[in-house]
């Protein structure tokens, strides 16, 4: 009984990758954007468009969303050569001690 059941714990270890690769748009064409501050990446995918017959990318968005689920979308790279947009999911996360000091930043430039 140890045996196969050793074999098989062998088996799944091996099929695991031992690092996950970062999905990512590399090329020479690629327009890079700013990565969102506060932004609390959940997921990470290239998507894919179609080329129009002008020769722009067109991309077609669906998305299921749960009742009260919210879910922000960011445009991380694009290849307009390939049609091609790294895309990033996630929420954004405000620090409250930030956004107390950029309150009472924007108080006193309006004061003076």
């Amino acid at each position: 009984m140890k045996i196969p059941l050793m074999l098989v714990a062998l088996l799944v270890f091996w099929t695991l990758p031992l690092s996950a690769e970062e999905i990512s748009l590399e090329g020479s064409d690629v327009i890079y954007y700013k990565y969102p501050d506060n932004f609390n990446e959940s997921n990470r995918y290239i998507r894919k468009g179609s080329t129009t017959e002008n020769g722009n990318c067109k991309f077609n968005n669906t998305m299921r969303l749960e009742a009260g689920e919210r879910i922000f979308t960011k445009e991380l790279a694009y290849d307009p050569y390939t049609c091609e947009s790294l895309i990033i999911e996630g929420l954004y996360t405000v620090n409250p001690q930030k956004k107390l000091t950029e309150q009472a930043n924007t108080q006193l430039q309006l004061n003076i």
